[in-house]
């Protein structure tokens, strides 16, 4: 995880929350992943994250794998 940031709407109690996440972006070596919880139809909370591919041992950034890029292409979404 590279980033993580958060922004927390009004209280509501009324009903379970329903999460939504999507992926936002594919960059060379990362991804963006972007994440909202609405209760009774109305946004409580947005959040958006920065993930890194990384060398295990080095732990320096390395290209996403393509096999990667194709699996998480089917959450894609606009943000």
């Amino acid at each position: 995880l590279r980033r993580l940031d958060g922004e927390r709407a009004r209280r509501s109690r009324v009903q379970e929350p329903h999460i939504g996440t999507g992926v936002t972006e594919f960059g060379r070596s990362s991804f963006k992943v972007a994440q909202a919880i609405f209760r009774d139809g109305i946004c409580v909370a947005m959040g958006r994250a920065t993930l890194v591919c990384m060398h295990k041992t080095t732990r320096k950034a390395v290209p996403l794998p393509q096999a990667a890029i194709d699996r998480l292409s089917k959450w894609k979404v606009t943000a």
